[in-house]
């Protein structure tokens, strides 16, 4: 087998919903997304610059600064984790060490322990065929932020990934292992070899029957592949917002301009009688773009928001022919605050538009905080598809901070995905 099949299907590989509005720290994410509102001030450049012009108070007596450090923020599809759970229990390799122990001495025993590892290598194939998949992450090497009195700024270098794809196993490759499970249970049983599938033994017109003949290798007749499209942004990104003051309300706006590096990833991967064949398709575009925010602060907590990101949308063509788009995406957010706690509600303005061929959906987040000691935080968010194509999610995560060290975790899950997240940072 020479780890073929499962290695090609292993690529389907990780986080937030190809072609959505993306998470950008573990505290959103802990919120289920929520974060056009109630985002943290630290990563207001991705959630919403304009939460950076909603202080009052002197950036130089706050320390409402926040620097982070490198970290990652992802959500992987339940069809990467099983494909890596598969790899992780190497049931190709043991399958493939089964079959030659049993091709190098054609024994009952020999022939049960390889029917057992190729049912536990059909079982691990069947989790994953033929099922659609999606990914994003956000991967910053560095973010700062730093509010200030009626305006602020900020600014993150880093990568962002959005993609989908396919996994593609006929069920003529299902049906084969079933085949060889079938025979290799025949022979361990004591039955005669050419009365279950003798296609699959390796005799020719003059093999004596003294023994079972040794089985072909399966790896030649696999036909499985998997597509994998999507974009990978590096981007530098600086945010700026300015705040006004109103009777009982505060008004900010916020705009974030982008130089972005766009690099076309358009892969397919099958297996041929000797080797795992790939295709891929790498173009690398420069382009600029911006996101823009509004936030409106009410003296009774109340904060309405709203944010464009990507505000230039554009389709690449790799040298496939494949169309990978970048989509604009627009969300509102409404939140209610108190010195204790927290709680928003997040909604996309639209049916996300897909990067690849991925479901991608139209979601209504609802997340909360609850600060315990001023110190310690808790929070909770649950996500659900308005246009029905992605099941809900929920979400946990905790926050701490001493001193001037910040700490955020998180953690999603659905019946199709699950995500995490972790990130250390410094106030200042």
């Amino acid at each position: 087998m020479k780890l073929a099949l499962p290695l090609l299907l292993s690529f389907i590989s990780s986080s937030a919903i190809a072609g959505s509005f993306g998470t950008y720290d573990p505290r959103s994410q802990a919120m289920a997304g929520t974060a056009v509102a109630i985002g943290s001030v630290g990563m207001a450049a991705g959630h919403n610059p304009a939460l950076l012009g909603l202080f009052d108070q002197d950036e130089d007596k706050s320390r409402n600064g926040h620097y982070y450090l490198p970290y990652a923020v992802a959500n992987v599809s339940q069809v990467a984790i099983d494909s890596l759970q598969l790899i992780e229990d190497e049931l190709d390799i043991a399958f493939d060490s089964a079959l030659d122990n049993y091709n190098n001495n054609p024994q009952q025993d020999n022939a049960a322990a390889a029917s057992i590892a190729a049912q536990n290598l059909e079982n691990g194939l069947t989790s994953i065929a033929n099922k659609d998949f999606s990914f994003s992450a956000f991967i910053p090497l560095i973010a700062v932020s730093e509010p200030s009195k009626k305006g602020g700024g900020g600014f993150y270098l880093g990568s962002r990934i959005e993609g989908g794809g396919r996994s593609y196993v006929p069920d003529e490759d299902i049906e084969l292992f079933d085949d060889y499970v079938e025979a290799l249970d025949n022979v361990a049983n004591g039955g005669y070899w050419r009365d279950v599938h003798p296609e699959l033994f390796n005799a020719d017109e003059d093999y004596v029957d003294f023994a079972p003949p040794p089985l072909n290798d399966p790896y030649d007749q696999i036909e499985s592949s998997a597509d994998l499209r999507g974009l990978i942004i590096n981007e530098a990104a600086v945010a700026g917002a300015l705040g006004y003051d109103f009777d009982r309300m505060r008004v900010a706006v916020g705009v974030t301009p982008k130089a972005m590096q766009v690099r076309v990833f358009d892969e397919s991967r099958e297996v041929s009688k000797d080797s795992l064949e790939v295709e891929n398709s790498s173009k690398p575009h420069l382009m600029f773009n911006a996101d823009i925010g509004v936030a409106i602060e009410f003296d009774s907590g109340v904060r309405l928001a709203y944010v464009g990101k990507d505000l230039f949308s554009r389709s690449f063509t790799s040298s496939t022919g494949a169309i990978i788009e970048l989509n604009t995406k627009h969300r509102m957010g409404l939140a209610y605050l108190t010195p204790k706690w927290e709680i928003g509600m997040d909604y996309d303005m639209q049916v996300n538009v897909p990067t690849a061929n991925e479901q991608a959906g139209q979601f209504l987040s609802l997340g909360g905080e609850y600060r315990i000691f001023q110190r310690y935080a808790l929070r909770a968010g649950y996500r659900y598809d308005t246009d029905n194509q992605l099941p809900a999610a929920t979400s946990i995560g905790v926050g701490a901070h001493w001193g001037p060290v910040y700490l955020n975790a998180s953690y999603l899950r659905s019946a199709e995905e699950q995500g995490g997240g972790l990130q250390l940072g410094f106030a200042f």
